[in-house]
């Protein structure tokens, strides 16, 4: 006689007693990766994630690669170094603008 609906189905307990698991608290961490990547402009996904397991989220590289491309963030490329103006009298005076469209 069946007693238990385990046996009817032929899969073990625990396989249904489990919680799901997933989305818990993504929109508030999306908010936080987001966030982070406004204050902190130079940091990388790498460096937010450090910032996120520092501030006590528990959170894989992964996870924040996949939020950060979906949202599309990304790091602003670096301002070259402005040259020094070296000019034939010796000074090295950059040259202002006088009036508008002077170039």
């Amino acid at each position: 006689m069946i007693t238990d609906m385990r046996q009817v189905l032929w899969q073990h307990g625990s396989t249904r007693c489990k919680a799901p698991h997933g989305a818990y608290g993504a929109q508030t961490m999306t908010e936080n990766i987001i966030a982070l990547a406004k204050q902190y402009d130079r940091y990388d996904c790498g460096w937010v994630t450090a910032l996120l397991c520092h501030a006590e989220w528990t959170v894989s590289h992964k996870r924040v690669e996949r939020i950060w491309q979906r949202e599309r963030l990304d790091v602003p490329q670096r301002q070259p170094k402005r040259k020094r103006l070296w000019l034939n009298n010796g000074t090295c005076n950059r040259l202002r603008l006088e009036y508008p469209e002077h170039v």
